[in-house]
């Protein structure tokens, strides 16, 4: 027995007073208690029946902060496993190791012929540009409805920037030569580029995992 639109809201509903803000998160347990109260129904009990034997079965009655921070953990884990991946693969497969590689003896060889100050500026331009780049895309996740998945998605997309960000800094304000930074400076830019276009293949299949579940959304 299919559960009404009605029905459907009014869990939706508790699920969101007792703390599933996340939407995506409340679509997920929303399908499994769902399933648990159809199965009941069918054996002839009613939905007010159903919906509470369902929620005390799953401890789904009081708060469900616990619920929620288990849920967050478990997608950063899956989210956090694409990107790292992804970033692997990159030195992984011929074609993209063989760019990479260009582009870095290319590189070199510039800043090898090159001074300091336009060193920097050029290391300056790949470091940002893809992390500008990045941002526009964690503009736009928090524009839409609040996503667990998009949030993670979105954060891998800047995680190399402040980590490699806080690397800069410790250099700079250390004992460190004008050589030494520069070529610093240059492997941190590369780096980040790299691990920012990682994040960005990451975000977008996350994405589609999203999209997915909006179809599903709009047919309960």
């Amino acid at each position: 027995m299919e559960l009404t639109k009605a029905q459907v809201t009014e869990i939706e509903e508790h699920l969101k007073s007792n703390g599933v803000k996340y939407w995506d998160i409340r679509i997920e347990m929303l399908d499994h208690i769902a399933t648990d109260i159809e199965q009941k129904m069918e054996l002839g009990g009613s939905f007010e029946e159903a919906k509470k034997e369902a929620l005390q079965k799953l401890g789904w009655n009081g708060s469900l902060k616990d619920v929620v921070f288990q849920r967050l953990q478990s997608i950063n884990k899956k989210v956090r496993g694409q990107y790292f991946r992804r970033f692997a693969n990159l030195f992984m497969h011929f074609s993209s190791l063989f760019l990479i590689v260009l582009v870095t003896v290319f590189l070199v060889l510039l800043y090898s012929k090159i001074d300091s100050e336009m060193a920097k500026n050029i290391s300056r331009a790949i470091y940002y540009f893809p992390s500008l780049l990045a941002f526009g895309f964690l503009i736009g996740t928090f524009l839409l409805k609040k996503s667990a998945y998009l949030e993670y998605g979105s954060f891998y997309i800047i995680f190399s920037f402040t980590i490699l960000n806080a690397v800069l800094l410790v250099a700079r304000d250390g004992n460190v030569s004008e050589e030494t930074y520069k070529w610093l400076y240059l492997s941190v830019a590369i780096v980040n580029a790299l691990a920012v276009y990682a994040g960005i293949k990451t975000y977008l299949s996350v994405r589609k995992e999203v999209q997915k579940m909006q179809k599903q959304l709009k047919l309960l």
